[in-house]
């Protein structure tokens, strides 16, 4: 991980496709955990290095153990910790996608709150070919549930151009450079109310699955507390004197 400016840049990297081991997760619901509680971070930006994005589980790695009783309860609490540590961090996550996305990748996209996808981007649940299941939870999140059907009973793998013009991935940004345009958008989002954001990304994560009025007047709570800190007073004052906000974080 690095920070520059705010920004932390989070870059899966494990030869040859990412795949995710036990070791590997554990160190990444580490670094989101450092991220959220770093009084000094605005945003995050995960990307990858390599041609996939993420494979998912490494395979060899769950045949070599014995995935039974305990030990796949833990390793099922592992990968549900590692989408929570996304998820749940303080302060949002743009994701860069290039190349594939599969089953636990898919899953870490879908956890982000900005999903940027180049244009060799695709997904898939391919769990179903090596005798496993998942991710079809975070798969109806991104793409909505008859594509998450779709991939989950079929392990096929879909283009992001394919899922895009569907109209099922409708808020993804699409960009040649999918890791430069994540982080000029995390670049964006640091230059605002580092309170605001926290709250913002905060209340989000509170109202996805209320109803509406209910979300509403929680949100609204959110609000409330935004107005007593001195970032809403500078965000206005600087609105009003038309010049760049000046925010101590």
């Amino acid at each position: 991980m690095t920070i520059v400016d705010h920004v932390a840049h989070v870059m899966l990297d494990r030869a040859p496709v990412n795949a995710l081991t036990p070791e590997m997760m554990a160190a990444v619901i580490a670094i989101f955990d450092e991220i959220g509680a770093a009084r000094d971070v605005r945003a995050a930006v995960l990307t990858a290095k390599g041609r996939v994005f993420c494979a998912g589980s490494d395979v060899k790695a769950r045949k070599s153990s014995n995935h039974a009783g305990a030990e796949e309860v833990a390793y099922n609490r592992l990968a549900r910790e590692l989408t929570s540590a996304v998820a749940d961090c303080a302060v949002p996550v743009i994701v860069g996608v290039h190349g594939p996305a599969l089953g636990g990748g898919l899953c870490l996209v879908a956890a982000s709150d900005i999903v940027v996808v180049g244009p060799d981007a695709s997904f898939a649940l391919p769990e179903i070919n090596v005798g496993l299941l998942g991710g079809a939870a975070w798969a109806t999140r991104l793409f909505g549930a008859r594509w998450a059907r779709r991939m989950m009973l079929t392990g096929a793998t879909v283009s992001a151009g394919e899922l895009i013009a569907s109209g099922s991935f409708g808020a993804a940004v699409v960009a040649d450079d999918a890791q430069q345009t994540a982080l000029e958008i995390a670049a964006a989002l640091a230059a605002k109310s580092p309170t605001g954001v926290r709250l913002a990304k905060s209340a989000l994560n509170d109202i996805e699955f209320m109803e509406l009025r209910a979300g509403y007047r929680h949100e609204q709570t959110f609000t409330a507390r935004l107005r007593g800190h001195p970032d809403s007073q500078e965000a206005m004052a600087a609105f009003l004197e038309r010049r760049e906000p000046r925010f101590d974080g």
